[in-house]
């Protein structure tokens, strides 16, 4: 006997469509999300999104602070592992759904809060005087029960004014292919006749019918008539003319009996609750704010690149025209340019400072660029990303031919790939490696699942999934070679100074004449001198050059983008030329990454019908980027950089690991995974192989969990800190280690703790919903009563 582990899941064939009813879908084109033009479109923006900053300035970190070469054995297992599996279960089940993160999540079952949107029977239904006292507020605009499986479509816009009452020009269809209707809005207009001459035009016939025909016009026509229509239909529709109580409905199989009036209520009149599926829209919003804030930035370091010499590749004149700023003197060039030109820092998070205007108009500019670019969905991110997700590459191209010119830059290049195996027992690396193969694949946030709703049923999702996580993965190493030839450059140029320092003064005690200590000899001499006169050379206080310090300085994030890599490149001829391209390279990855972020939250809400549908998506898409603009304008403060900080290592840490397990679990346990696995043979033309079965049931849900306790443990086990520029520091420049204030702690609970606890706060209020309120077992007595009742309107 074999035994099988899924959990109970009533109701699940209603929510979703059949295969038969998908490809329907298809060859009518009856569903109601856009396509891609192209398969190339698709695979660039999905890439796009994958590949971001964290493959340029975390990805070369990582490799850095764990043993080198040795860090990419755990990071490539892990990505087969973890990565590439739910990679392919996010493109499978977006793909099958038709649906954004939203409307998949909550058709796979009611009680995935935060991970799906309903469409199906477990909505409360009314009778149709409930929805005329109420009026068109009280309706719903979603599919209705499957019973309701009937729908007299007029094949000719004069047979729809004539009535239709032939049963020859009907023709039975799914009514979640509400997509289909539309080829009948166009002609269906040009007759410009009121609602009530298309009403009086459903009178006739058995109720079914009239019902039926009802169910067409609400297709055709302002659904928020809808409580006139239904005072119409039910002011004529009399008990006598329904036609028996129940209806054999044809071509139905197994479905039977089915009640007509218990259909019209539940369709037109169905109460739908739409507060699920938020944890990936929240994170994909607040991720999204902080991100576009690095985009300003960028576009600030941009505009400032076409100077020469570049502004931080020396230190200001002060006031007195004496010298130079004492800041900038006592820390560096570019230091300076970044905490006090840029970010104007201030000394701790507790001190706003107020705004910083130049930062807020780059964060208007990048937010109104952003707007311009996904003002039409994937009709304009899909033609932006031939240019942001290629130029990144040509970009990094450029640089590693510039960068294995440069003197020293093969020094970076073996420092990253000489392994220490030791590295490979140290429970972190591999820990650091699963996170890095996470975060890197945007997993978790919604955009995958919305871009792959937009393929057509029978795509490859298996292949793509393959695909895009090989790119990534050699996109990391291709940037991790690229930055560390770089730095390799940074750090020889570093090292000949303080040599090239030491030696001139040692030439000046000694009093030696010039040429007598070079670069080859200094150890030798320096020897020789200390054997013969200590003293004097303990007094000269030298520095200590050591290339592996200087290359094992690793460095993250802004400090890598807009410190390191902005001092490399101040010490290469033609700087200016070679910022401009660094940072359009930054500029396009962060860019095509907030494609899928915006996405990620623009089709959850059009998925949970907040805004009327009547609404263009050039609006809501500009509504999301208003709001996130308005947030975002914290990080334009003086303190902005460690409320970033904040954001970053929050915002986007424990509620994607929650998201992604429970995105497993209920492809798995809930929806089933031999449904999923005939889904996917459906589509595809073959199951998925014991590899795929094995990381969705056990592995990849087991690695995230892991990760994810690991995580929690070394939070909560350690004084959370963060890093200040403070002038009046005693080790100034080094950077100041601050301790949060205590009501950081709230913020922090609401970055990490809000989004997931919506889940099962969500999900708990489903259950005690659904228990209190026994709409289901109501609906009966109202609807007995419907003829009763109008007459009393």
């Amino acid at each position: 006997m074999k035994l099988k582990l899924k959990l109970p899941n009533p109701g699940l064939e209603e929510r979703i469509p059949s295969h038969a009813e998908l490809e329907k879908m298809e060859e009518l084109q009856a569903g109601d999300r856009p396509q891609w033009d192209n398969k190339a479109q698709y695979m660039l923006t999905c890439v796009g999104f994958c590949v971001g900053l964290g493959n340029v300035w975390r990805f070369p970190y990582l490799c850095q602070s764990h043993g080198g070469g040795a860090f990419m054995i755990p990071f490539l297992i892990l990505l087969v592992l973890e990565g590439i599996p739910l990679l392919h279960l996010e493109f499978a089940i977006g793909q099958r759904l038709r649906k954004g993160s939203v409307g998949v999540w909550r058709s796979i079952n009611p009680y995935l809060m935060g991970v799906g949107e309903f469409h199906g029977r477990n909505q409360r239904r009314c009778s149709p005087e409930l929805c005329l006292e109420k009026g068109p507020e009280h309706q719903s605009s979603v599919s209705p029960p499957s019973e309701c499986l009937i729908r007299l479509v007029p094949q000719t816009p004069d047979q729809f004014s004539r009535g239709g009452n032939s049963t020859n020009t009907f023709q039975t269809l799914n009514l979640s292919n509400t997509k289909f209707y539309n080829a009948y809005h166009h002609s269906a207009q040009q007759h410009q006749q009121s609602l009530e001459v298309y009403s009086q035009n459903l009178i006739g016939g058995t109720f079914l019918e009239v019902v039926s025909r009802a169910m067409v016009l609400l297709q055709l026509h302002d659904s928020s008539n809808l409580h006139r229509l239904l005072f119409f239909i039910t002011r004529k529709v009399k008990p006598a003319s329904m036609g028996t109580p129940w209806v054999q409905v044809p071509n139905l199989g197994v479905m039977g009996q089915v009640d007509p009036v218990q259909c019209f209520t539940g369709v037109l009149c169905g109460k739908l609750r739409t507060q699920e599926g938020v944890a990936s829209m929240l994170v994909s919003y607040m991720v999204g704010m902080y991100y576009n804030t690095i985009i300003a930035w960028v576009m600030w370091y941009f505009f400032n690149s076409f100077q020469d010499p570049l502004p931080w590749s020396q230190c200001p004149i002060n006031d007195n025209k004496t010298g130079f700023v004492s800041e900038c003197a006592r820390s560096s060039p570019v230091d300076y340019f970044w905490y006090r030109e840029t970010l104007n820092a201030t000394a701790k998070i507790g001190d706003s400072g107020g705004l910083q205007w130049p930062m807020v108009l780059c964060l208007i500019a990048a937010w109104m660029l952003l707007w311009v670019c996904c003002i039409r969905g994937i009709e304009t991110t899909g033609k932006a990303v031939y240019i942001t997700s290629t130029l990144p590459y040509v970009v990094l191209t450029i640089f590693l031919i510039r960068g294995l010119t440069l003197k020293g830059s093969t020094n970076g290049i073996k420092f990253l790939f000489t392994p220490d195996l030791n590295e490979l027992m140290n429970p972190s690396t591999w820990l650091d490696a699963g996170a890095q193969v996470f975060y890197s694949f945007s997993l978790a946030f919604g955009g995958l699942i919305a871009f792959s709703s937009y393929n057509p049923i029978h795509n490859n999702c298996e292949q793509d999934a393959v695909i895009i996580s090989i790119i990534n993965g050699l996109t990391s190493i291709y940037a991790a070679i690229v930055i560390y030839s770089v730095i390799g450059f940074r750090a020889t140029e570093r090292f000949d100074e303080c040599l090239n320092g030491n030696i001139l003064t040692l030439l000046n005690a000694f009093e030696l004449p010039e040429g007598n200590i070079i670069e080859s000899n200094y150890t030798e001499a320096l020897q020789s001198l200390n054997s013969t006169a200590p003293e004097i050379i303990q007094s000269l206080d030298l520095k200590t050059c050591d290339m592996q310090v200087l290359l094992s300085q690793g460095v993250e994030g802004t400090g890598l983008a807009f410190i390191v890599f902005t001092e490399a490149i101040t010490k290469m001829p033609i700087s200016p030329l070679w910022s401009v391209l660094f940072f359009i390279m930054l500029f396009c990855l962060g860019l095509s990454t907030m494609f899928g972020s915006v996405e990620g939250v623009v089709v959850p809400l059009q998925d949970l019908n907040i805004f009327p549908k009547k609404w263009p998506k050039e609006a809501l898409t500009g509504i999301v980027c208003l709001a996130s603009f308005a947030i975002a304008l914290i990080f334009t403060q003086r303190s902005g950089e460690y409320w970033l900080a904040l954001f970053d290592s929050f915002a986007g840490s424990i509620p994607l690991l929650i998201i992604a397990f429970c995105e497993m679990m209920a492809v798995s346990y809930v929806y089933g995974i031999d449904r999923f696995n005939k889904d996917i043979e459906f589509m595809i033309g073959h199951k998925p192989n014991f590899f795929w079965q094995a990381t969705w049931r056990v592995i990849s849900p087991l690695i995230v969990l892991v990760i994810f306790l690991f995580y929690l443990v070394s939070t909560a086990s350690k004084q959370l800190t963060y890093i200040a520029w403070n002038p009046e520091s005693a080790n100034f420049p080094t950077l100041e280690v601050l301790s949060y204030p205590q009501w950081i702690y709230v913020i922090i609970f609401i970055l990490s703790g809000v989004p997931a606890l919506f889940i099962p706060a969500l999900a708990l209020y489903r259950l005690i919903r659904k228990r209190c309120c026994k709409s289901g077992d109501t609906s009966r007595q109202e609807i007995s009563s419907v003829s009763s009742q109008v007459d009393k309107i």
